[in-house]
């Protein structure tokens, strides 16, 4: 009987020993050394982490006098917390990338680099400074509660550098295009609306870059929307929101602007603007009013151009449909 215990309890030990011994082991699972992911990287192996904690820099440099420095790896790093930093300065990175849900400890440097595909900071969390000067983003970019504890410097990246240029040319104001992306709980009407609206808009604005030397009609002022432009701070002194207006106090501001200068057309997908199901524009009545408001406080200059017929007639019939 002794020994029947003896031999239990011993059975009970080696299980507790080996349990032990496996759940050390999953936790140095959950550790990754950067000079693993850097050796990925350099034979073009697929990088995909999640939950991860991630020990050393992930230093990869480029220099300036050789523009061929390309990531050929697809890189998912999500969910993770690099205790380092990452630099990735002037390289070309061709494939998808993504530090969704990623710390970063130390600085972070992605200036000069090329995003050829998707480039997904959302939710990322940069605890010193971060660089992005000069980057170029080619395909869906997506900073969405991405968090900056400290410096963000976004100088000269392909949007804001393009539109500055225009903005000096103009005077003060510049307006792009935008590549749209339609929310997946819009149902087929909303998304058949609002994809004849936005291609009505786009072929309006190639109208005025083809017959009107890029100037946006006064007329026009909707077809503008305050994503998609940049202003001088020394056009928007004194230029305030009308707090009267609850809705369509962006047109309402555009409409100022233009009393000051002519608004230059950016011919460039720079950005990407949602249609989303659960915005309140769409879905709240009162912006008609509001609508109706806007064309009645119109200047003479603006209150008889094609445009703004276009947009009356569009007031008419979309209140009634949406």
């Amino acid at each position: 009987m002794i020994l029947f215990r003896i031999l239990i309890l011993t059975y009970l030990i080696f299980l507790s020993l080996s349990s032990a011994e496996n759940s050390v082991q999953a936790s140095h699972d959950l550790i990754v050394p950067a000079q693993k992911i850097l050796y990925q990287i350099k034979y073009g192996e697929p990088i995909n982490y999640n939950n991860v904690i991630i020990n050393g820099d992930l230093e990869l440099l480029g220099n300036d006098t050789n523009t061929s420095n390309t990531i050929n790896s697809e890189i998912r790093i999500e969910n993770a917390r690099i205790n380092g930093k990452a630099n990735f300065y002037n390289l070309t990175i061709k494939k998808p990338f993504s530090f969704k849900g990623t710390s970063i400890s130390g600085p972070s440097s992605f200036a000069k680099v090329r995003f050829g595909k998707e480039a997904n900071f959302e939710k990322s969390e940069f605890m010193e400074p971060a660089s992005f000067y000069e980057v170029e983003f080619n395909g869906h970019t997506n900073f969405d509660e991405a968090i900056f504890n400290k410096s963000a410097d976004f100088w000269k990246s392909n949007f804001a550098k393009t539109m500055v240029s225009a903005c000096k040319e103009s005077e003060g104001a510049a307006l792009c295009f935008s590549s749209k992306i339609f929310s997946g709980g819009l149902d087929f009407k909303r998304k058949i609306i609002f994809k004849l609206l936005s291609d009505v808009k786009d072929l309006s604005l190639v109208f005025m870059c083809i017959f009107r030397k890029r100037i946006l009609f006064d007329d026009a002022f909707y077809l503008a929307q305050l994503s998609h432009m940049i202003f001088s701070k020394k056009l928007i002194k004194g230029i305030t929101f009308d707090q009267s207006y609850k809705f369509s106090q962006d047109w309402k501001f555009v409409v100022q602007i233009q009393k000051k200068t002519k608004i230059k057309i950016v011919p460039k997908k720079l950005l990407y603007f949602r249609f989303h199901d659960k915005s309140a524009s769409f879905k709240n009545r009162e912006k008609w009013l509001f609508y109706r408001k806007l064309i009645g406080e119109l200047p003479r200059s603006a209150d008889k151009g094609v445009f703004i017929r276009f947009f009356s007639f569009y007031i008419s019939l979309f209140s009634k449909l949406c």
